[in-house]
């Protein structure tokens, strides 16, 4: 039988056993905890999809790391001019980066939560659970977030105005046959009309800055000391 073949993601972010690869960085997310029905029924869903035919060609997030990023910063291994700030040198050491997020950062209040409801379980280079503002106000106050953290941190990607917010409950390691996807899309479809109508508005509380060695763990400023020694 022939071997699946990776995706772009191993050697990249996690090794071809579903190790985490160094790929430091940081970020803004809404982390999601224990108690928040939200993060119970990821980890549902995520034993759930785990059992299918298709469930080891995709390295399954440690539920501790689930959350919902509310925007992309840097990483130190994409030095590109649209992923960078742009007061910043590409060439800049991360570790000088991180104290310029902190500081950039610590000028712009940050919102008490922001309501979202599901939009869908989605495959696309992994498994997500899509989210969407649960109203207008919700959305305005995203953007304008948003929008001053680009102003104060000099980052915008190209899709600054049309990011998909999401939880990431998986990353693909290795192709899907034709008939593993069309399972995969069932499946997920199945489980979004099961499970969607149960979850209601998702409080995802306040956004915060973190920073990461690689996908599995993101920890606040305060634990920054708790990673390895930046770049």
């Amino acid at each position: 039988m022939a071997q699946p073949l990776p995706t772009s993601e191993v050697g990249r972010k996690f090794g071809a056993d579903g190790s985490a690869l160094y790929f430091p960085g940081n970020s803004i997310i809404c982390p999601f905890t224990p108690e928040m029905p939200i993060y119970q029924i990821a980890q549902q869903l995520q034993t759930q999809l785990k059992r299918q035919v298709y469930g080891p060609k995709f390295v399954w997030m440690p539920p501790a790391s689930f959350h919902m990023t509310v925007m992309d910063l840097v990483c130190h291994a994409i030095r590109s001019p649209e992923k960078w700030s742009k007061a910043l040198p590409l060439d800049l050491p991360l570790s000088n980066v991180d104290r310029y997020m902190i500081d950039r950062l610590a000028r712009v209040p940050a919102p008490e939560n922001f309501p979202m409801r599901v939009q869908g379980l989605a495959f696309r280079r992994g498994v997500a659970i899509d989210l969407m503002p649960a109203d207008l106000p919700t959305r305005a106050a995203l953007l304008a977030y948003r929008d001053a953290v680009a102003v104060a941190t000099g980052v915008r990607f190209p899709n600054h105005l049309d990011y998909g917010f999401h939880i990431t409950l998986a990353y693909q390691l290795f192709e899907l046959a034709s008939a593993e996807k069309a399972l995969i899309h069932e499946e997920l479809a199945r489980l979004t009309g099961e499970w969607s109508p149960r979850v209601g508005e998702i409080d995802t509380g306040r956004p915060i800055l973190t920073f990461f060695d690689d996908m599995f763990r993101f920890v606040p400023a305060d634990q920054l000391d708790q990673l390895r020694p930046r770049p």
